[in-house]
């Protein structure tokens, strides 16, 4: 049933991007956007019966930003299809969560060129890997990537002061004890760079500290990501603290591109990265077929401190994953 829901989207996404792509609604500035990423991939999960294969839509997402109404200082912003979050550490994600639906939807308002309001289901301003895999350097997200929503419910106001933005918000992030708090700035210092430093309190006394950048030559790219959990267990009546790190590098040269990931995560006993300690090493290749489309495959390897990954029957220390995915953005 979910692979007929999958491929039912991925035609009528078919169908109805090239007019999506080239639509404009009369009298008023709308653009549009369509994701599409069909993933084949094999890996080794925690529990589950042994070696899993499959394959998939991992993105069938039509964008649209236009104004409601005939105002300069009002915009709306929609995301409407499939997404799935694969992931390949079997601690943090052994299995790849599909939604289907409304993905994002906020409205901007625009109180002077430099600060606006957004209230609706907003985009994450966190970590440096977007939702979409085929705006990223990988087709697999990071592990500390699978560690926090990509869109939640919210309100956000932003200032801009030349190269730096200023934010917060409050957004209702699934946790035991509902809503939590964010803050956060982005420095775009040069094109092509950022560096951006975000702060989130739940209620349910959980602090993280996000730290992510990157900066782009002309065929090199490099970039990294942090995340530190402060947790305070009410019931344990004790702390407990988690930590995230991965660094990215990049080499494109004509229509193809190599992507290296080196990741490790510290999880303590918090659960927020599967209670474990691993590192993992990603490998991509990328082809660009055409200005439409880009093939991509991916080898990961990744080891655990303690024995979470099972192989022919046996739970063991490291895992090898293997993906390949037809990308396009129209």
């Amino acid at each position: 049933m979910r692979l007929l829901l999958q491929i039912t989207f991925l035609l009528a996404f078919f169908l109805l991007a090239p007019i999506a792509a080239s639509a404009k609604l009369a009298d008023v500035d709308t653009e549009w956007r369509v994701d599409l990423a069909s993933t084949f991939q094999f890996l080794n999960h925690t529990r589950a019966t042994g070696e899993n294969l499959g394959a998939g839509i991992q993105t069938a997402l039509l964008h649209t930003q236009f104004k409601p109404i005939d105002s300069n200082r009002v915009s709306a912003h929609l995301g409407l299809g499939v997404l799935e979050r694969f992931g390949y550490n079997a601690a943090v994600s052994p299995y790849s969560p599909i939604d289907i639906g409304l993905q994002y939807a906020w409205i901007s308002l625009h109180r002077t060129t430099n600060w606006q309001w957004q209230i609706g289901q907003l985009q994450s301003k966190l970590r440096l890997e977007s939702a979409l895999s085929n705006q990223n350097n990988h087709i697999l997200h990071s592990a500390l990537s699978q560690s926090h929503s990509f869109y939640y419910p919210g309100v956000r106001t932003l200032f801009q002061l030349g190269t730096l933005q200023f934010y917060m918000e409050l957004n209702g992030i699934e946790r035991p004890h509902g809503s939590s708090w964010a803050s956060g700035m982005q420095w775009d210092y040069r094109s092509n760079s950022f560096i951006k430093l975000n702060a989130m309190l739940t209620d349910d006394e959980i602090l993280l500290l996000d730290l992510s950048g990157y900066q782009q030559f002309s065929w090199i790219e490099i970039g990294g990501t942090a995340n530190l959990f402060q947790i305070y267990d009410e019931l344990a009546w004790r702390d407990d603290e988690a930590f995230a790190l991965a660094g990215y590098l990049k080499l494109s040269i004509n229509k193809h591109a190599l992507s290296l990931r080196s990741e490790f995560i510290s999880d303590g006993n918090t659960g927020i990265y599967g209670n474990i300690k691993a590192g993992f090493i990603t490998l991509t290749h990328s082809y660009k077929l055409n200005r439409l489309s880009t093939l991509r495959h991916e080898f990961i390897y990744s080891k655990s401190q303690n024995p979470v990954y099972r192989d022919n029957g046996q739970v063991v220390q490291d895992q090898f994953s293997f993906a390949i995915q037809l990308a396009m953005a129209f």
